[in-house]
């Protein structure tokens, strides 16, 4: 949400079409909120042909997992358009079989030079909202082709579902150590701070459900998740947890 991870030149759980030495996804030290935000920009590639930028959410096929419906997605973001180019932004929102139940989208033409707070409204045709994917690019002007090259955007401190907000919380502490999933690869052990009614969930990257467990645990108790159906926990998965009905963590796991 706030583009404060990055591997190399790509936002961590985010995918950009950066290929080789055509980059158009960059990290800068200008954030809203923290200490980077994301930029793209339109730069010449192979052939002297304009490449323009493509962020896209990619924590599996149809984007970031979330866990309630939503009605809008926020941001602040900067801009510079040129020659009558565009600064798109699509949202689609799948459920569980992955059809498409919902979506926003907004089409901005005007140079920003300073952060501008915008709210894209999400339009829902169908309950089940289980994924979001979300994209961001220039185009130019009829939408058709490439932007042109120097046009560019800049964007932070996205805000909607409760797994895109920062659910840092003290209610919960981890041992990775103790991530080693058992030697069947079916059990992943957390340790909690607080007393109270805890439920997990485990999920894999495309937002199918793999475990789940709710009980009644005491500070410091150490207490293990089972994988369903005898299935085996994936290399990375997504570790959500509640304390007394109450959000407080979504944490991305590679064991």
């Amino acid at each position: 949400a706030s583009f404060e991870d990055w591997n190399g030149n790509t936002p961590t759980n985010w995918s950009t079409n950066n290929n080789g030495s055509v980059v158009t996804i960059t990290k800068v030290n200008d954030g809203f909120e923290g200490a980077y935000a994301v930029r793209g920009t339109v730069v010449q590639g192979q052939n002297t042909v304009s490449q323009s930028p493509m962020l896209q959410s990619t924590d599996g096929n149809f984007g970031f997992p979330v866990d309630s419906r939503f009605d809008q997605l926020t941001l602040h973001y900067q801009s510079f358009l040129y020659a009558g180019d565009r600064f798109n932004i699509n949202v689609a929102i799948y459920d569980q079989t992955f059809a498409m139940v919902g979506g926003g989208s907004a089409s901005l033409s005007n140079s920003i030079s300073t952060y501008t707070a915008l709210t894209i409204p999400i339009t829902h045709f169908a309950s089940g909202a289980a994924y979001a994917s979300i994209s961001f690019t220039i185009v130019d002007g009829i939408g058709m082709t490439n932007g042109h090259v120097l046009s560019w955007f800049q964007v932070d401190a996205l805000g909607g579902p409760a797994t895109m907000t920062n659910l840092n919380s003290t209610a919960v502490s981890w041992n990775y150590d103790a991530l080693q999933i058992a030697t069947n690869n079916r059990e992943v052990e957390v340790i909690v701070s607080q007393s109270g009614m805890y439920h997990f969930e485990v999920y894999s990257l495309i937002g199918q459900q793999i475990a789940q467990l709710q009980t009644t645990l005491v500070a410091g108790n150490h207490q293990r998740i089972v994988c369903t159906d005898e299935k085996s926990f994936p290399e990375v998965f997504l570790l959500r947890t509640e304390k007394d009905g109450v959000p407080v963590d979504v944490r991305k796991i590679v064991r």
